[in-house]
């Protein structure tokens, strides 16, 4: 039986989903506690908030390193199908 690579892409893609849909419940409950004098849950939902922030940028980077490739076709085809600005327009 073959062995199967770890696939970087694959688990940046779900690094970026799971820190994503954390970043608003804990958004949302740092709000809630946010009127409250400093409790150990308003202290944890901040740290939680922070280290999923955290994550969701290190995973975004990490993403678009690894599919810069694709990222660069994609930026230079969008060039060519953009119209030309007219004089007119400029002005």
């Amino acid at each position: 039986m073959k062995e199967k690579r770890f696939n970087a892409r694959a688990f940046a893609a779900l690094g970026l989903m799971f820190s994503g849909v954390g970043l608003p419940v804990s958004g949302v409950l740092n709000h809630y506690y946010a009127f409250t004098y400093m409790s150990v849950e308003r202290h944890a939902w901040m740290s939680a908030h922070n280290v999923l922030g955290s994550l969701f940028v290190l995973f975004s980077v990490w993403h678009i390193v690894l599919n810069r490739g694709a990222l660069k076709r994609h930026i230079l085809a969008a060039g060519h199908s953009l119209p030309d600005f007219t004089r007119e327009f400029i002005l």
